[in-house]
Protein backbone atom coordinates (compact mmCIF):
# COMPACT_ATOMS: atom_id res chain seq x y z
CA UNK A 1 0.00 0.00 0.00
CA UNK A 2 1.08 3.62 -0.84
CA UNK A 3 1.31 5.80 2.07
CA UNK A 4 -1.10 9.02 1.53
CA UNK A 5 0.13 12.28 2.65
CA UNK A 6 -2.15 13.93 4.96
CA UNK A 7 -3.52 17.15 3.32
CA UNK A 8 -2.66 20.17 4.48
CA UNK A 9 -5.00 23.35 3.86
CA UNK A 10 -5.68 26.80 5.73
CA UNK A 11 -7.69 26.15 8.93
CA UNK A 12 -10.74 25.78 9.46
CA UNK A 13 -12.38 28.61 10.82
CA UNK A 14 -14.59 27.95 13.94
CA UNK A 15 -18.18 28.25 13.85
CA UNK A 16 -20.11 31.44 14.43
CA UNK A 17 -21.63 30.31 17.91
CA UNK A 18 -24.42 33.04 17.45
CA UNK A 19 -25.34 34.67 14.03
CA UNK A 20 -26.38 37.76 15.53
CA UNK A 21 -25.07 41.72 14.85
CA UNK A 22 -25.66 45.19 16.26
CA UNK A 23 -27.84 46.82 14.27
CA UNK A 24 -27.61 50.02 16.04
CA UNK A 25 -26.16 51.54 19.02
CA UNK A 26 -27.39 54.83 21.58
CA UNK A 27 -26.01 56.52 24.50
CA UNK A 28 -27.46 59.17 27.13
CA UNK A 29 -25.41 61.06 29.56
CA UNK A 30 -27.20 63.35 31.93
CA UNK A 31 -26.59 66.70 31.47
CA UNK A 32 -24.94 68.01 34.76
CA UNK A 33 -20.60 67.17 34.80
CA UNK A 34 -19.26 67.07 38.34
CA UNK A 35 -15.65 66.85 38.04
CA UNK A 36 -13.24 65.87 40.50
CA UNK A 37 -11.91 69.21 41.70
CA UNK A 38 -15.16 70.31 42.03
CA UNK A 39 -15.50 67.14 44.82
CA UNK A 40 -12.48 68.51 46.17
CA UNK A 41 -13.19 71.81 46.61
CA UNK A 42 -16.61 70.46 48.52
CA UNK A 43 -15.10 68.59 50.91
CA UNK A 44 -12.39 70.89 51.49
CA UNK A 45 -9.53 67.98 50.15
CA UNK A 46 -6.25 69.29 48.53
CA UNK A 47 -6.70 69.70 44.70
CA UNK A 48 -6.23 66.28 42.99
CA UNK A 49 -7.27 64.22 45.90
CA UNK A 50 -10.67 62.50 44.39
CA UNK A 51 -8.77 62.20 40.80
CA UNK A 52 -5.37 60.24 42.37
CA UNK A 53 -7.49 58.54 44.71
CA UNK A 54 -10.19 57.35 41.49
CA UNK A 55 -8.56 58.03 38.12
CA UNK A 56 -11.95 60.07 37.08
CA UNK A 57 -11.39 63.52 36.11
CA UNK A 58 -15.28 63.93 35.69
CA UNK A 59 -18.85 61.55 35.68
CA UNK A 60 -21.83 62.43 34.57
CA UNK A 61 -24.68 62.89 37.62
CA UNK A 62 -28.71 62.70 36.63
CA UNK A 63 -29.91 64.12 39.54
CA UNK A 64 -33.94 63.77 39.22
CA UNK A 65 -33.48 62.27 35.92
CA UNK A 66 -34.46 58.71 36.32
CA UNK A 67 -33.00 55.67 34.99
CA UNK A 68 -36.02 54.83 33.18
CA UNK A 69 -35.62 58.20 31.53
CA UNK A 70 -32.37 57.37 30.47
CA UNK A 71 -33.05 54.30 29.29
CA UNK A 72 -35.76 55.23 27.21
CA UNK A 73 -33.61 58.09 25.58
CA UNK A 74 -30.59 55.74 25.03
CA UNK A 75 -33.05 53.41 23.64
CA UNK A 76 -34.46 55.72 21.08
CA UNK A 77 -31.00 56.61 19.87
CA UNK A 78 -30.62 53.22 19.28
CA UNK A 79 -33.43 52.16 16.91
CA UNK A 80 -32.74 55.59 15.09
CA UNK A 81 -29.17 54.54 14.81
CA UNK A 82 -30.88 51.27 13.50
CA UNK A 83 -33.00 53.01 10.78
CA UNK A 84 -35.31 51.17 12.69
CA UNK A 85 -38.92 52.54 14.22
CA UNK A 86 -40.27 51.25 17.87
CA UNK A 87 -42.71 49.31 16.23
CA UNK A 88 -40.21 47.14 14.79
CA UNK A 89 -38.48 46.17 18.21
CA UNK A 90 -39.83 42.40 19.03
CA UNK A 91 -38.78 42.27 22.13
CA UNK A 92 -37.30 44.46 24.73
CA UNK A 93 -35.08 43.34 28.08
CA UNK A 94 -33.56 45.51 30.22
CA UNK A 95 -30.31 44.78 31.83
CA UNK A 96 -29.70 47.26 34.27
CA UNK A 97 -27.99 46.22 38.31
CA UNK A 98 -30.49 48.88 40.24
CA UNK A 99 -33.89 48.75 39.17
CA UNK A 100 -35.82 52.20 39.30
CA UNK A 101 -38.16 49.86 41.74
CA UNK A 102 -38.86 46.27 42.88
CA UNK A 103 -42.31 45.74 40.92
CA UNK A 104 -42.62 45.86 38.40
CA UNK A 105 -39.99 45.37 36.43
CA UNK A 106 -37.85 48.37 35.04
CA UNK A 107 -38.42 46.88 31.75
CA UNK A 108 -41.91 47.44 31.79
CA UNK A 109 -41.90 50.70 33.07
CA UNK A 110 -39.55 51.74 30.19
CA UNK A 111 -42.13 50.01 27.54
CA UNK A 112 -44.27 52.62 29.13
CA UNK A 113 -42.11 55.76 28.77
CA UNK A 114 -41.54 54.34 25.02
CA UNK A 115 -45.01 54.80 24.31
CA UNK A 116 -45.69 51.21 23.76
CA UNK A 117 -48.71 51.16 26.14
CA UNK A 118 -51.10 48.71 23.76
CA UNK A 119 -48.16 46.86 21.96
CA UNK A 120 -47.77 42.95 23.01
CA UNK A 121 -43.93 43.18 23.01
CA UNK A 122 -42.93 41.54 25.61
CA UNK A 123 -40.62 42.99 27.94
CA UNK A 124 -37.83 41.25 31.18
CA UNK A 125 -35.59 42.43 33.10
CA UNK A 126 -31.97 40.57 33.06
CA UNK A 127 -29.61 41.25 36.33
CA UNK A 128 -25.80 40.38 36.67
CA UNK A 129 -25.02 43.72 38.21
CA UNK A 130 -22.07 44.93 35.77
CA UNK A 131 -21.78 42.14 33.46
CA UNK A 132 -25.74 42.23 33.03
CA UNK A 133 -25.59 43.59 29.46
CA UNK A 134 -23.15 40.53 28.70
CA UNK A 135 -25.62 37.99 30.05
CA UNK A 136 -28.27 39.95 28.25
CA UNK A 137 -26.72 39.33 24.67
CA UNK A 138 -25.67 35.90 25.30
CA UNK A 139 -29.98 35.25 26.12
CA UNK A 140 -31.36 37.34 23.57
CA UNK A 141 -28.82 36.03 21.04
CA UNK A 142 -29.63 32.68 21.68
CA UNK A 143 -33.13 33.79 21.42
CA UNK A 144 -32.87 35.54 17.86
CA UNK A 145 -30.58 32.09 16.94
CA UNK A 146 -33.64 30.03 17.19
CA UNK A 147 -36.14 31.99 15.38
CA UNK A 148 -37.65 33.25 18.54
CA UNK A 149 -37.03 36.78 18.63
CA UNK A 150 -35.96 38.71 14.42
CA UNK A 151 -34.79 42.26 16.50
CA UNK A 152 -34.46 42.57 20.60
CA UNK A 153 -33.53 46.06 21.96
CA UNK A 154 -31.00 45.67 25.51
CA UNK A 155 -31.22 49.15 27.32
CA UNK A 156 -28.91 49.67 30.63
CA UNK A 157 -29.49 52.50 32.62
CA UNK A 158 -27.61 53.47 36.00
CA UNK A 159 -27.74 55.87 38.99
CA UNK A 160 -24.95 55.09 41.29
CA UNK A 161 -24.74 59.07 42.58
CA UNK A 162 -27.63 57.90 44.32
CA UNK A 163 -26.27 55.40 46.67
CA UNK A 164 -22.65 56.91 47.18
CA UNK A 165 -20.74 57.73 50.52
CA UNK A 166 -19.92 61.56 48.88
CA UNK A 167 -17.77 61.97 51.67
CA UNK A 168 -15.31 59.06 50.84
CA UNK A 169 -12.83 59.83 47.80
CA UNK A 170 -12.07 56.34 47.28
CA UNK A 171 -15.53 55.36 46.19
CA UNK A 172 -17.75 58.66 44.94
CA UNK A 173 -15.07 59.38 42.53
CA UNK A 174 -15.01 56.12 40.69
CA UNK A 175 -18.54 56.08 39.18
CA UNK A 176 -20.90 57.92 37.17
CA UNK A 177 -24.34 58.05 35.73
CA UNK A 178 -25.34 57.35 32.41
CA UNK A 179 -27.07 54.65 30.14
CA UNK A 180 -26.97 52.52 26.84
CA UNK A 181 -28.76 51.12 24.24
CA UNK A 182 -28.34 48.13 21.90
CA UNK A 183 -30.47 47.01 19.15
CA UNK A 184 -29.55 43.74 18.11
CA UNK A 185 -30.78 41.24 15.00
CA UNK A 186 -29.53 38.23 13.13
CA UNK A 187 -26.63 38.50 11.23
CA UNK A 188 -26.93 37.74 7.33
CA UNK A 189 -23.39 37.95 6.61
CA UNK A 190 -21.42 34.74 6.76
CA UNK A 191 -19.23 35.00 9.78
CA UNK A 192 -20.21 37.72 11.49
CA UNK A 193 -21.63 37.38 14.62
CA UNK A 194 -20.60 36.28 18.24
CA UNK A 195 -17.95 33.80 17.95
CA UNK A 196 -17.01 32.62 21.68
CA UNK A 197 -18.94 33.51 24.72
CA UNK A 198 -18.36 32.20 28.52
CA UNK A 199 -19.40 33.27 31.61
CA UNK A 200 -18.20 32.45 34.92
CA UNK A 201 -19.36 33.12 38.94
CA UNK A 202 -16.84 32.85 42.03
CA UNK A 203 -19.00 33.56 44.99
CA UNK A 204 -16.25 34.02 47.06
CA UNK A 205 -16.35 37.79 46.38
CA UNK A 206 -20.13 37.62 46.96
CA UNK A 207 -19.55 40.45 49.43
CA UNK A 208 -17.35 42.51 47.72
CA UNK A 209 -19.63 44.90 46.46
CA UNK A 210 -22.80 45.14 48.00
CA UNK A 211 -26.10 47.01 48.26
CA UNK A 212 -27.95 45.73 50.92
CA UNK A 213 -31.48 47.64 50.79
CA UNK A 214 -33.86 46.94 47.71
CA UNK A 215 -34.81 43.12 48.12
CA UNK A 216 -36.05 41.05 51.20
CA UNK A 217 -32.97 40.97 53.02
CA UNK A 218 -33.79 44.07 55.09
CA UNK A 219 -37.35 44.71 56.72
CA UNK A 220 -38.47 47.44 57.10
CA UNK A 221 -41.03 46.81 59.81
CA UNK A 222 -37.25 45.42 61.89
CA UNK A 223 -35.39 48.20 61.71
CA UNK A 224 -35.75 51.45 59.41
CA UNK A 225 -32.18 52.69 59.93
CA UNK A 226 -30.79 49.57 59.01
CA UNK A 227 -32.79 49.75 55.56
CA UNK A 228 -31.48 53.69 55.38
CA UNK A 229 -27.65 52.07 55.96
CA UNK A 230 -28.47 49.50 53.28
CA UNK A 231 -28.86 51.92 50.71
CA UNK A 232 -25.36 52.96 50.38
CA UNK A 233 -23.11 50.65 48.17
CA UNK A 234 -20.47 49.12 49.74
CA UNK A 235 -17.23 47.58 48.38
CA UNK A 236 -14.25 46.04 48.65
CA UNK A 237 -12.01 46.74 45.48
CA UNK A 238 -9.00 44.68 46.31
CA UNK A 239 -11.02 41.32 46.96
CA UNK A 240 -13.31 42.09 43.70
CA UNK A 241 -9.97 42.42 41.76
CA UNK A 242 -7.80 39.64 43.26
CA UNK A 243 -10.69 37.12 41.64
CA UNK A 244 -11.02 38.49 38.47
CA UNK A 245 -7.57 38.53 38.03
CA UNK A 246 -7.24 35.03 39.05
CA UNK A 247 -9.72 33.85 37.00
CA UNK A 248 -10.32 36.40 34.11
CA UNK A 249 -6.76 35.39 32.16
CA UNK A 250 -7.63 31.79 31.85
CA UNK A 251 -11.40 32.58 30.92
CA UNK A 252 -10.00 34.91 28.45
CA UNK A 253 -7.41 32.55 26.97
CA UNK A 254 -9.95 29.69 26.80
CA UNK A 255 -12.50 32.09 24.22
CA UNK A 256 -10.19 33.24 22.36
CA UNK A 257 -8.80 29.49 21.34
CA UNK A 258 -12.70 28.82 20.59
CA UNK A 259 -13.36 31.68 18.92
CA UNK A 260 -9.97 30.48 16.35
CA UNK A 261 -7.83 33.98 16.88
CA UNK A 262 -5.42 35.37 19.72
CA UNK A 263 -5.23 38.77 21.31
CA UNK A 264 -2.81 40.07 18.69
CA UNK A 265 -5.89 39.49 16.05
CA UNK A 266 -8.05 41.73 17.86
CA UNK A 267 -9.21 45.13 16.45
CA UNK A 268 -10.09 46.39 20.11
CA UNK A 269 -11.03 44.98 23.48
CA UNK A 270 -13.95 46.36 25.23
CA UNK A 271 -13.64 46.25 28.92
CA UNK A 272 -16.12 47.10 31.57
CA UNK A 273 -15.08 50.06 33.18
CA UNK A 274 -14.32 49.10 36.34
CA UNK A 275 -11.47 50.91 37.71
CA UNK A 276 -7.95 52.48 36.24
CA UNK A 277 -5.81 50.49 38.11
CA UNK A 278 -7.76 47.30 37.25
CA UNK A 279 -8.25 47.98 33.71
CA UNK A 280 -4.07 49.33 33.57
CA UNK A 281 -3.50 45.78 35.49
CA UNK A 282 -5.45 43.45 32.86
CA UNK A 283 -4.01 45.50 30.07
CA UNK A 284 -0.77 44.06 31.13
CA UNK A 285 -2.12 40.70 32.18
CA UNK A 286 -3.42 39.96 28.69
CA UNK A 287 -0.95 41.25 26.52
CA UNK A 288 -3.07 44.16 24.88
CA UNK A 289 -1.34 45.99 22.85
CA UNK A 290 -0.47 49.85 23.73
CA UNK A 291 -3.86 51.23 22.66
CA UNK A 292 -5.65 48.28 21.48
CA UNK A 293 -8.17 48.79 25.04
CA UNK A 294 -10.91 50.90 24.88
CA UNK A 295 -10.60 52.84 27.79
CA UNK A 296 -13.23 56.08 28.84
CA UNK A 297 -12.81 55.80 32.36
CA UNK A 298 -11.66 59.12 33.17
CA UNK A 299 -14.62 61.16 31.89
CA UNK A 300 -17.16 58.73 32.49
CA UNK A 301 -15.95 56.75 35.30
CA UNK A 302 -17.91 53.18 36.35
CA UNK A 303 -21.54 53.26 34.88
CA UNK A 304 -22.27 49.72 36.13
CA UNK A 305 -23.89 47.86 33.94
CA UNK A 306 -24.22 50.80 31.58
CA UNK A 307 -20.33 50.64 31.50
CA UNK A 308 -19.58 47.87 28.82
CA UNK A 309 -22.57 49.10 26.25
CA UNK A 310 -21.31 52.35 26.28
CA UNK A 311 -17.44 51.91 25.74
CA UNK A 312 -18.87 49.33 23.04
CA UNK A 313 -21.08 52.39 21.32
CA UNK A 314 -17.62 54.35 22.01
CA UNK A 315 -15.57 51.88 19.93
CA UNK A 316 -17.81 51.27 16.93
CA UNK A 317 -17.01 55.56 17.26
CA UNK A 318 -13.35 54.53 15.95
CA UNK A 319 -11.05 54.97 12.89
CA UNK A 320 -11.15 51.37 11.30
CA UNK A 321 -13.93 49.83 13.48
CA UNK A 322 -17.29 48.69 11.30
CA UNK A 323 -18.64 45.75 9.94
CA UNK A 324 -15.87 42.56 9.83
CA UNK A 325 -13.99 43.87 12.96
CA UNK A 326 -12.97 41.53 16.03
CA UNK A 327 -14.22 43.10 19.17
CA UNK A 328 -13.13 40.99 22.51
CA UNK A 329 -15.65 42.23 25.32
CA UNK A 330 -14.69 41.51 28.84
CA UNK A 331 -17.16 41.91 31.98
CA UNK A 332 -16.48 41.78 35.23
CA UNK A 333 -19.33 42.42 38.57
CA UNK A 334 -20.62 42.08 42.09
CA UNK A 335 -20.62 38.26 42.74
CA UNK A 336 -17.99 37.54 41.53
CA UNK A 337 -18.96 37.23 37.88
CA UNK A 338 -16.24 37.31 35.11
CA UNK A 339 -17.50 36.94 31.49
CA UNK A 340 -15.69 37.35 27.70
CA UNK A 341 -17.03 37.23 24.41
CA UNK A 342 -15.36 37.62 20.61
CA UNK A 343 -17.74 39.44 18.69
CA UNK A 344 -17.30 39.63 14.63
CA UNK A 345 -18.82 42.84 14.36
Amino acid sequence: MIALEPQTGPAETPPVLYPVAVAGMGTHLPATVRTSLELDALHGWAPGTVEAASGVRRRHVAGAESTVEMAAAAARAACADAGRDLGEIDCIVYAGAVPHQAIPTTSVLLKRALGLHRSPVPAFDVNATCAGFLIAVETVSALIACGRYARVLIACAEKPSQGLAWDDPKVCGIFGDGAAATVLEKSESNGRGILALAIETYTDGADACVLRAGGTGLDVHDDVEALRRGSYFEMNGMLAYRIAAEHLPPLVDRVLARAGTSIAEIDVVVPHQASALGMALMERRLGIAPGGMLDVFADYGNQVSASLPFALAKARERPGIGPGSRALLLGTAAGITIGAAVWRL
